[in-house]
């Protein structure tokens, strides 16, 4: 901890601590930082709330005191503090945005936690309809305040792990820009994780269920919004899979073939389907060209619709199957 503060006192902006009735030996570390180092503001809570509690409490005291924005780090190191400058000249480009690290693990990393990631990943893409939010489960992020404590405050947010999801998902309801950026993060050697398995994972659980019947309630406005997206030349298009995704294709494949990959890769291309709105148009637009230019050529016609661009997009995955094999 006073190597974080240490580091963090370069930008020489205040730094809020909030020490969530940590043992005494640590609540004695942190008033000797809190006493050696102008920058810091300490607050205490008597009993352990959780870290949504905790960071709740931040983002409201740095309202409070007159901030528009607070970036928040965990204070175990696993950040990379010489990514902070990023994350700031990202906010200041674009104040009403969130800002979120895209965690770029090393070795240190435990698997079941890196695979374990992805269920998470994945509820989130289903509750948003949108692959706009690349990481869920970061907590070094840049938060613009006032939206922010506005959601906190008519919603009722988890106070621990279930804190960073949530947040992040009622943002993008809110039409807040999501901004993602790569960060390296680190697993400490020794590190404790204040992550308990049962209890926590009953609350992520919990969460989820939550924000599907939100996603539900909210689906019309989610699909409106998705296809009033702005028009992008393809070169422009971020690719909306995953290296981890391509890795589980490729997997699947080693194990089944072509056939066991084929029927794996339908809901994928559901999915895509679905959610793709942009994708849906560009689909149609061609089928109809294709059309056209059949009915001038004296071949069948074939009217475009949504079952012909679903077959479209089928074909598209044969492609990438056919380049597999």
């Amino acid at each position: 901890m006073p190597s974080v503060v240490q580091a963090l006192s370069n930008y020489n902006l205040p730094i809020f601590v909030i020490n969530d009735a940590s043992d005494e030996k640590t609540a004695g570390i942190l008033s000797e930082i809190n006493e050696g180092a102008d920058l810091v503001r300490l607050f205490s809570f008597s009993i352990n709330r959780g870290k949504g509690a905790a960071v709740k409490k931040g983002l409201k005291e740095a309202y409070a005191a007159g901030f528009t924005h607070a970036l928040q780090i965990d204070a175990d190191g696993q950040h990379n503090i010489h990514d902070v400058r990023i994350m700031l000249d990202a906010s200041e480009k674009d104040p009403n945005a969130l800002i979120c690290g895209v965690p770029v693990f090393d070795k240190s990393i435990p698997k079941s936690r890196l695979y374990g990631r992805y269920l998470t990943h994945f509820w989130i893409w289903v509750e948003t309809l949108s692959f706009a939010i690349s990481d869920s489960l970061c907590g070094f992020r840049v938060y613009p305040l006032a939206s922010c404590c506005d959601i906190i405050t008519r919603s009722k947010t988890g106070d621990r792990m279930d804190f960073d999801p949530e947040i992040i998902v009622r943002m993008f309801w809110n039409s807040i820009p999501i901004v993602n950026i790569p960060t390296h993060v680190t697993y400490p050697q020794n590190g404790v994780s204040h992550f308990l398995l049962f209890r926590d994972n009953f609350l992520i659980t919990k969460l989820h269920t939550k924000l599907v019947i939100g996603m539900l309630i909210r689906l019309p406005n989610l699909i409106v919004n998705s296809n009033r997206q702005k028009s992008q030349h393809w070169s422009e298009i971020k690719e909306r899979g995953s290296l981890f995704g391509i890795k589980l294709m490729l997997l699947i494949y080693k194990a089944g073939g072509k056939h066991l990959l084929r029927f794996c890769a339908f809901p994928v291309l559901l999915y895509f389907f679905i959610t793709g709105g942009s994708a849906r148009r560009a689909s149609l637009e061609f089928l109809s060209k294709a059309a056209h230019k059949s009915a001038e050529l004296d071949l069948p016609y074939i009217k475009p619709n949504i079952r012909n661009s679903f077959r479209h997009f089928l074909s598209f995955g044969d492609a990438i199957i056919d380049k597999v094999s």
